[in-house]
């Protein structure tokens, strides 16, 4: 069987395209990680407006608990759920044209395949 030589720009192609694989799996397990701390910040969202007015309400800073209000708490979640949620479109935008790059990088790397032989 013949051993096909990769021209260098079709090499420094398949080593783009590997880089933008790992990069997009960075993106994608962030994003992940976003949505479940968003899904908690929603959880604990709607806990707290369930409360009573007057209730006990403690948070945790380092370690130690604090007491605070309803409404103290409420504001900084909502706060943070916007933030998050920011965060969270601008991942899906890099992930979206992570996509798109790799996408035709791949085809690029194909069809350079396809023209010198190899499968």
């Amino acid at each position: 069987m013949k051993e096909v030589k990769l021209p260098p720009a079709l090499q420094q192609q398949i080593l783009q395209l590997q880089q933008l694989q790992e990069q997009l799996q960075i993106i994608i397990n962030q994003r992940t990680q976003l949505e479940l701390q968003l899904k908690d910040t929603e959880n604990a969202i709607k806990e707290i407006e369930n409360l009573e007015e007057g209730v006990d309400i403690y948070k945790s800073i380092g370690g130690i608990l604090v007491k605070t209000t309803k409404n103290k708490v409420l504001n900084e979640l909502k706060e943070k759920r916007e933030l998050l949620d920011i965060r969270l479109k601008s991942l899906q935008k890099q992930e979206e044209k992570l996509q798109i790059k790799l996408r035709d990088l791949q085809q690029r790397v194909q069809e350079g395949l396809r023209s010198i032989g190899a499968t």
